[in-house]
């Protein structure tokens, strides 16, 4: 991906009303796709803290989960599947934001 693009979503980002906010993100996409840099740009452009992941926990649903309540997870990227099949969270400050997929997860 060129600087373009990536400079126009992060730009997004920083002026939508929910997400241009500081938040904690947890970092899921592995380094190798291009979701993981809107994870990374659009956390330090608007002064959040990025929040790792250990390969064995993203695989594990169960240990993602407590991993986003223990760290205080407020912003996640993850993949329309996910949504669909995992627990969902049930501390008060993990959101679901808009899902990084052409397929929205359904509002519950």
């Amino acid at each position: 991906m060129t600087h373009g693009p990536l400079a126009n979503l992060t730009g997004w980002h920083r002026r939508h009303p929910r997400l241009g906010r500081p938040a904690r993100t947890l970092q899921f996409a592995s380094l190798n796709f291009d979701v993981s840099a809107q994870e990374l740009l659009s956390t330090w452009a608007t002064g959040g803290a990025l929040v790792l992941v250990s390969e064995d926990t993203r695989r594990d649903a169960r240990a993602l989960l407590a991993l986003l309540e223990r760290q205080a997870v407020e912003r996640l990227f993850l993949p329309f599947v996910f949504y669909n099949t995992s627990p969902r969270p049930r501390a008060p400050n993990v959101r679901r934001p808009p899902c990084a997929t052409s397929s929205p997860p359904a509002s519950n």
